[in-house]
């Protein structure tokens, strides 16, 4: 899928979309079938699932609306597997800046926002959405520098 896996992918971003889109990884729904506590760590008010987490959940939908005004990638509200559907159509173009910035983004934000979760699940540590969001920015603006890519440049894309 061209949205996780494409030239420029960050490796542990893309595999943790990958899982992501997958509905693999371990949110508290599948590590608690019926029993135990399952309510999000993040916002505490639903119960955590993939489609929860993933931007329905308040804090998520924080740092996903910071990072797409930030980065200039219109992604709609849509349900959680049609926005990866509405991705993979819309952000298909390989050589376009804006359409690499879009699936960057998007592995960026699932990444970002994964391993908040985690902090707070395993070691009770906790950042603000706006500092999780700006975290994810500089990591995506460090990269894309490294990149040297003109037309980042051109557009701007690296002013803090």
């Amino acid at each position: 899928m061209h949205l996780c896996w494409f030239k420029f992918h960050i490796p542990r971003h893309a595999f943790i979309l990958w899982l992501a889109i997958k509905g693999r990884l371990r949110t508290m729904d599948r590590m608690y079938d019926h029993e135990g506590p399952r309510i999000c760590n993040l916002c505490s008010l639903e119960d955590e699932t993939h489609e929860h987490l993933f931007f329905n959940c308040r804090f998520s939908h924080e740092v996903w609306a910071w990072l797409t005004s930030k980065h200039q990638t219109p992604w709609p509200n849509y349900r959680w597997p049609d926005l990866i559907q509405w991705g993979a159509v819309t952000y298909k173009s390989k050589s376009l800046f804006p359409s690499l910035v879009a699936r960057l983004t998007l592995a960026a934000s699932v990444y970002c926002i994964w391993m908040e979760r985690n902090q707070r699940v395993f070691k009770a540590t906790y950042r603000s959405a706006r500092r999780t969001a700006e975290e994810a920015h500089e990591v995506l603006r460090t990269y894309l520098l490294g990149l040297n890519i003109p037309e980042a440049i051109q557009d701007n894309w690296f002013v803090p």
